[in-house]
């Protein structure tokens, strides 16, 4: 059986469908800068109108460092729409089924399917280990591993919780005796610098910048800490992937650092 036999035997389903009606259409991020394992914050983004915009994010942090999360803060963007789920809720559900360290599974894929999230199919394999127990992985939008019903994979990365589903977001894979990592960002785009300024995020001097695409639209982003972007600068030709959140009435992209 070819690869192309095996995708066009893999289901493809509509998200809301797949995790549940709890489902928030969330986009995730994490930092672990020191690379120890343990994640030092977790941010996760909320589209909770169903406009594929977001309109509310929680940030997580393990002050401890004992691969559990402490507290979180959520952030409201806008306010709150008829059909939207309590933001607050949907919060604290996500705590309760986050880790804070990089897990692992390892054993033999039993299925996949193509799940319909942001715009575009995430490849899943659920996979079961030796002692029986299963947990679906994600491999994102943009892994060209080719990993099959039968095949055996470990694959590493934080378990969260989307709608019903605790779900390992895979960040490496181990395939053929090698570690590899799997590629995750959000949309991506193309322009040039139009102009750059700092602002106050939670505290923190983040970089600003007003990007012209390649189809001549004006796009705000937010670039993150200053001290990581001292080289970006007006007339920079960029490309930069991230998640498109709505700040009152308007739109900003916050560009990936380690996105899920």
């Amino acid at each position: 059986q070819t690869s192309s036999d095996q995708d066009n035997d893999t289901e493809t389903i509509d998200a809301e469908e797949f995790y549940g009606t709890d489902y928030d259409g969330g986009y995730a991020s994490f930092r672990d800068d020191d690379n120890d394992g343990f994640y030092e914050s977790y941010s996760r983004y909320h589209d909770l109108d169903g406009d594929r915009l977001h309109d509310s994010y929680a940030t997580y942090r393990d002050t401890n460092r004992d691969g559990q999360y402490d507290d979180y803060k959520l952030n409201q963007t806008v306010a709150g729409t008829p059909n939207a789920v309590h933001r607050s809720k949907v919060a604290q559900s996500t705590k309760e089924g986050l880790s804070g360290k990089r897990e692992q599974i390892s054993g033999k894929i039993v299925d996949t399917k193509y799940v319909k999230r942001l715009g575009q199919p995430s490849y899943l394999l659920h996979v079961q280990s030796q002692d029986g127990k299963k947990m679906w992985v994600d491999m994102g939008s943009n892994s060209t591993y080719q990993l099959f019903k039968d095949d055996s994979v470990t694959a590493h990365g934080p378990i969260v919780k989307m709608g019903d589903k605790r779900v390992l977001l895979a960040t490496m894979v181990d395939i053929d005796g090698k570690q590899r990592a799997v590629p995750r960002t959000g949309r991506r785009f193309s322009g040039t610098v139009k102009s750059t300024r700092t602002a106050k995020v939670s505290g923190q001097e983040h970089l600003v910048a007003k990007l012209e695409t390649e189809s001549g639209k004006m796009l705000t982003v937010d670039m993150g800490d200053v001290a990581d972007n001292k080289t970006v600068k007006k007339g920079d030709n960029v490309e930069i992937t991230g998640v498109p959140v709505k700040v009152g009435d308007r739109v900003v992209l916050i560009a990936d650092k380690n996105s899920l």
